[in-house]
């Protein structure tokens, strides 16, 4: 294999000023006794990570850390947006316009703009009937004119019926942030990982992840190296940058023990000082996060480069060159005290300047931890995470054997009463089953596990399907439930549970990658164990595993109750024809 950046194809196109990353992999199908070559050099082993490593296992999705990082809303429609002063006339006309316009920020503003401050702002209807958002006149009247238009062509139907909000407004964050003063932003795709603080009355745009905490102890061990360097194995990338990704880097990631329970004073302190310490240096230098870095990580800094990058004065490049070394120190402080946190007492991290494989080779220098301690970090982490994974699964089957009743056999052909397990009666809070709108693969996914949790015993497939469909198309499921029903539903879930209009068929799971990406996954790891020759699914081993706590359950519960009570086949037979005509190829 080459090392990334290496050989002819990168040579060449660089003469052409393209940025192009070139990766060579050779794959041998059977036993492989020949040499094996990583990066240039001999490898006694190459994992699936590509790395000389044997240990291939891969870090699992933590309970704990459900629910505690969210992604921006998805706006849909550059009509929401407004200049300042746009918004500062609309408050001039009616001061009760003040409600609906909010300060938005992006990821290019928090790493590139020193004050790290919104732009613009932005109308946001939240979650609001189209009744309740036109009693703003002026700012509805600037979406009805420049946003319906553009979404009358979107093919999603909630998009285009619900023009006057966003097109995923993440009601889950929203409710999150809300008692906080601040909270903890990082963007999506960056070249160094920071988390910023930032206030909570923003809208914050989905270009950016948002830590929905503001205690700074929590913040100091995402802004570790510590961290940094679990998110840089498990995450993707996009061009030579880093693409954070909540499910994979931030959902397996195992915090110290029993920090989320208790505050650590150390590290509040330190983490306030470090923050507010960069957030100077990056107003007195007026340069932003990437700037700031890129000097941070430069081996030969000086003020000279200090003055290049900065523009600034003397006196202002002198204070400025010195606080930059003062962040380093107070990097290696943190990444010290978070060590510590995790009881690591002996390892030694060895900051220093070091080449990281993995970066680009013309910029691969960083001030970080070795590699020899980048490697014994991760392997402790993924070994914390195996550890706290089985403890969840552990907890969680013990709660399920306490509270399960006593099963009894069943058959394919049992009545609809004795399908499911009886599922626990519950008033939904006002939103409380919405879905976050994070990661559509990882929530299909939660929620077809949550009815196999739910399943006693082996059903028809289609019948599981059908009750999958439901559940994440919560519109479909209204006809079937009574008056109270309904506002329980409704109350629960949001505007996504509201009634379609004719003809609108917004489930088509044929087209839906998610779905067969869901079934897929479960079926290969043992969670769905499916009889081909009967027909059915039945719940596989180790669900627990899946923190279905909360909108999945809760989804799933009421679901269930219906088709306690209705047959599957008449509810089958009044869905639309491209519904019926999929569950009936998908059960084949």
């Amino acid at each position: 294999m080459l090392k990334p950046g290496s050989g002819s194809a990168s040579e060449h196109y660089s003469n052409y000023n393209i940025a192009l990353v070139v990766s060579l992999v050779a794959i041998h199908k059977g036993e492989w006794t020949g040499k094996r070559l990583l990066d240039g050099h001999e490898a006694s082993t190459i994992s699936a990570f590509l790395e000389n490593s044997a240990d291939g296992r891969e870090p699992a999705g933590l309970r704990m850390n459900a629910g505690r990082l969210f992604q921006g809303s998805i706006i849909l429609g550059d009509g929401f947006l407004l200049t300042h002063s746009q918004a500062a006339s609309l408050v001039d006309i009616d001061l009760r316009n003040r409600e609906v316009i909010c300060p938005v920020i992006n990821g290019q503003e928090i790493n590139n703009e020193p004050s790290q401050e919104p732009g613009r702002s932005i109308i946001n209807f939240r979650s609001w009937s189209q009744e309740q958002a036109s009693q703003f006149e002026a700012p509805f009247e600037i979406v009805e004119r420049s946003v319906r238009p553009v979404r009358a062509t979107n093919n999603r139907p909630l998009y285009r019926e619900a023009w006057w909000l966003y097109a995923e407004p993440r009601p889950g964050l929203v409710k999150a942030i809300r008692p906080l003063h601040h909270c903890f932003v990082a963007s999506a795709t960056t070249k160094y990982l920071n988390f910023s603080a930032t206030p909570t009355n923003y809208v914050f745009t989905h270009a950016l992840f948002i830590f929905a905490t503001d205690r700074w102890d929590l913040y100091v061990v995402l802004q570790s190296t510590l961290h940094e360097v679990w998110a840089r194995k498990y995450s993707g990338a996009l061009e030579t940058r880093l693409r954070y990704s909540p499910t994979d880097c931030f959902g397996t990631f195992a915090f110290p023990e029993g920090l989320w329970q208790t505050t650590q004073p150390a590290l509040t302190a330190l983490g306030e000082r470090y923050h507010e310490h960069r957030a100077q240096l990056m107003r007195s230098l007026w340069l932003g996060l990437t700037d700031i870095y890129n000097l941070f990580h430069a081996r030969d800094i000086t003020p000279e480069l200090v003055a290049k990058i900065s523009k600034k004065s003397h006196s202002v490049v002198e204070q400025g060159y010195n606080n930059l070394l003062e962040l380093r120190r107070l990097h290696r402080e943190l990444d010290d005290a978070v060590r510590i946190a995790y009881g690591w007492d002996g390892l030694d991290l060895g900051h220093d300047f070091f080449e990281v494989e993995t970066l680009p080779e013309e910029d691969r220098v960083r001030y970080t931890i070795s590699p020899s301690a980048r490697k014994e970090v991760l392997h402790r982490l993924l070994a914390l995470n195996q550890e706290r994974a089985a403890e969840e699964a552990a907890v969680a089957l013990e709660a399920k054997k306490k509270t399960k009743t006593k099963k009894q056999p069943l058959t394919i052909s049992a009545m609809p009463s004795d399908l499911f397990i009886q599922p626990t009666s519950a008033v939904a809070l006002a939103d409380a089953w919405a879905r976050p709108m994070q990661d559509h693969r990882a929530e299909t996914g939660a929620q077809l596990a949550a009815l196999l949790k739910a399943m006693n015993g082996p059903l028809p497939k289609r019948q599981v399907i059908l009750a999958a469909i439901l559940a994440l198309e919560p519109s479909l499921l209204l006809p079937y439930l009574d008056t109270q029903e309904a506002a329980t539903w409704r109350h629960g879930i949001g505007r996504e549970a509201d009634p379609l209009p004719p003809g609108i068929t917004p489930f088509i799971a044929k087209t839906d990658p998610a779905w067969g990406t869901a079934v897929r996954n479960l079926r290969t790891n043992g969670y769905l164990v499916e009889n081909l020759q009967d027909g059915t699914w039945a719940p596989g081993a180790n669900l627990d595993v899946f923190a279905t706590t909360g909108w999945p359950d809760g989804r799933a519960g009421m679901v269930l109750d219906v088709l306690k009570r209705q047959s599957a086949d008449t509810i089958i037979t009044t869905l639309p024809t491209s519904l019926r005509g999929w569950i009936d190829a998908a059960a084949a």
